[in-house]
């Protein structure tokens, strides 16, 4: 079901000012700027929620403030494009998000006052060009938000972490498995120290070299990595969570492809039962579950 754009419209205008109302402009641009401190936060939970359409009339009004107000060359110029890139790459425009995210780019670095902002303009950025499969081009873009994530938060913080975490995975899409190993072995290194060890950043680090190395045929370390993570999971969410069920089908691929089909089958069935329990059947992820049954089965001729 949609979300009604002119409730929440009309909530976001009664936040700025008790002299607005949803049927008045604001009268100049500190109103403006006002209305848009309160709309943004609107947008940004709209297209999170997956109600695009809510997001972009919302937007739309905020491009008319923008327009109204302010000159191409200001800081709500080049956030209205941050938005409008952001919300495209949830709608899986990749292309219309380069086209604002390169505007919003040039506005930040030009005025230089929000380096947060620059930076994950940059990674949008990236994440744009790597889903057009152009990882020439989100390459650079990777990299730089890595040199300044490095610059503004230091080597041991999160935010270093999580850009060689971004890196990393587009090295491993690429193909180029050294370089991926390195900048996840580094990423996985940071979160140790900085994270507790259930954090779900930490999870994450371990899991894309669990799949990494099993892509790559080193299955001891893979299993040793799988299994960490399947032990953090059942301690932290429970042992039938749906979580689970994607480490438990990665720990059977792990085993069918050294030929273990009888360690494998364990795993399979219950990765099976986590997810019919969790989703009755039909849903994508346990038809997965049985199809990877089926796969073993027909390795070992039980079929």
């Amino acid at each position: 079901m949609k979300t009604s754009f002119f409730p929440t419209f009309f909530s976001v205008l009664l936040w700025i000012t008790p002299f607005l109302t949803w049927a008045q402009l604001p009268s100049d641009s500190t109103d403006a700027a006002a209305a848009l401190d309160a709309l943004y936060p609107q947008v940004k939970k709209q297209f999170s929620g997956g109600q695009y359409d809510a997001a972009e009339q919302l937007l739309a009004q905020a491009s008319e403030w923008v327009q109204g107000y302010y000159s191409q060359e200001s800081e709500q110029y080049a956030r209205l494009h941050y938005f409008k890139g952001a919300l495209a790459i949830y709608k899986e425009e990749y292309l219309a998000a380069t086209d604002h995210l390169l505007i919003a780019r040039k506005g930040y670095a030009r005025l230089g006052n929000q380096p947060g902002l620059l930076v994950s303009t940059i990674n949008n950025l990236a994440i744009a060009y790597k889903n057009l499969g152009l990882s020439a081009q989100a390459e650079p873009y990777y990299l730089e938000s890595l040199r300044m994530r490095k610059a503004s938060n230091g080597t041991e913080s999160a935010e270093y972490a999580r850009g060689l975490n971004n890196i990393g995975n587009l090295y491993y899409d690429m193909g180029d498995y050294k370089r991926a190993e390195a900048a996840h072995l580094e990423a996985m290194a940071i979160r140790s120290r900085i994270l507790p060890p259930d954090h779900e950043d930490y999870r994450q680090s371990k899991f894309n070299l669990a799949n990494l190395y099993s892509d790559l045929g080193n299955y001891a370390k893979a299993e040793e990595l799988y299994l960490d993570i399947l032990t953090t999971e059942r301690q932290k969410l429970g042992a039938d969570h749906p979580q689970n069920a994607v480490t438990l089908d990665n720990l059977g691929n792990v085993f069918r492809r050294k030929g273990q089909y009888d360690q494998a089958e364990p795993y399979y069935l219950e990765s099976a039962a986590i997810r019919l329990k969790a989703l009755g059947p039909g849903k994508p992820s346990y038809i997965r579950s049985l199809h990877n049954l089926l796969s073993l089965y027909n390795s070992t001729g039980d079929i």
